[in-house]
């Protein structure tokens, strides 16, 4: 649906010209999502294209608080006839049409996802997903670091672990959080995964980058995804693995997917650059309980905001298997 959706926008952009000299914005509306409106817009004297999102009249939007600059713009808009402020996502005139389209997709298909949200919910991940968008564009053309690179193959293989053991498709892909900067890498129901992967043949010193990555406060689990790899000539390439994903993905899931990867920074275009082979030699599951070490806003001394700080895996006992991880997961809620 969504990619119906971007069809008809661009086909909306189209119809939108106007004589030269012409000011101000013209639009037509696409779809509604709850209470929210969609509508497709261009700016002119610019001639630029936008998406324009309405919200219930009650929501307070501060300029100050909306995302700024890589390609596109968020500005708040008042057009005539139209009680509510609208949000509007505006290409700017340095910015690809083709690359603004793809966020309009993606955004759009996060609101109709999540339609049955409150307005303000909507709001919130409407805004995220732009920020997610504009980190990923400020990388810029480089490939994944080495240890980004293993990052990424560890959650690629945990999608691969879930499904295997049953969990669907969709379940694990929208659970896919990380790539939207998320404290953990995915949530599935109230709980979270947060995924950790070495080439260390024997010690290894997980770095947890932040006091929320292991705070369940919010969430009612939390577990760590230990993933030992090691590189071997039978192994295989981070390419291969996203294609062997892609191979097995609903069509309907298909541009998450491939949008989490934009977002974490892999672009088709760098695939050949990436010629190491992973084996995954080990994996377990640790639950993060009240022994296991760690440190949350609530058990850090007053007025220490942050932190990042290292957890010897090694001196940790217990684990678990995936099953009892799932059993856990899902037979609690």
């Amino acid at each position: 649906m969504a990619q119906q959706n971007n069809t008809s926008f661009l086909r909306a952009w189209n119809a939108l010209t106007a004589s030269s000299g012409s000011t101000g914005c013209r639009l037509i509306q696409i779809t509604q999502y709850g209470q929210v409106t969609v509508r497709a817009g261009r700016f002119f004297p610019d001639n630029l294209e936008a998406v324009l999102v309405g919200f219930s009249s009650s929501l307070k939007l501060s300029p100050s608080s909306l995302p700024k600059g890589n390609g596109f713009k968020v500005e708040i808009v008042n057009v005539e006839g139209i009680q509510q402020p609208l949000l509007s996502l505006v290409r700017q005139s340095a910015g690809s049409l083709d690359l603004f389209s793809k966020v309009v997709e993606d955004v759009l298909g996060t609101l109709e996802i999540n339609q049955t949200k409150s307005d303000i919910k909507l709001l919130e991940l409407f805004l995220s997903r732009i920020r997610a968008w504009q980190a990923f564009m400020q990388k810029g053309n480089e490939i994944l670091s080495p240890e980004a690179e293993l990052g990424l193959v560890g959650e690629l293989n945990c999608i691969e672990q879930l499904l295997a053991s049953g969990v669907s498709a969709y379940d694990v892909i929208q659970g896919w959080v990380g790539p939207e900067d998320a404290p953990q890498d995915f949530e599935l129901m109230s709980c979270a995964l947060e995924v950790k992967s070495t080439l260390a043949s024997d010690r290894f010193v997980a770095k947890i980058s932040s006091l929320e990555q292991l705070d369940d406060s919010v969430l009612s689990l939390i577990f760590l995804v230990i993933s030992r790899f090691v590189l071997v000539d039978e192994g295989r390439t981070l390419p291969e693995i996203i294609q062997s994903l892609r191979d097995r993905m609903p069509d309907d899931l298909f541009f998450r997917f491939d949008t989490n990867l934009a977002l974490i920074g892999y672009l088709n275009v760098h695939s050949n650059q990436y010629s190491r082979r992973f084996r995954l030699q080990n994996l377990s599951f640790i639950k993060v309980d009240e022994v296991f070490p760690r440190l949350t806003p609530s058990t850090v001394p007053a007025g220490v905001r942050s932190a990042m700080y290292e957890i010897d895996i090694g001196a940790i006992q217990t684990s678990t298997t995936i099953t009892e991880m799932l059993n856990d997961i899902y037979g609690n809620n």
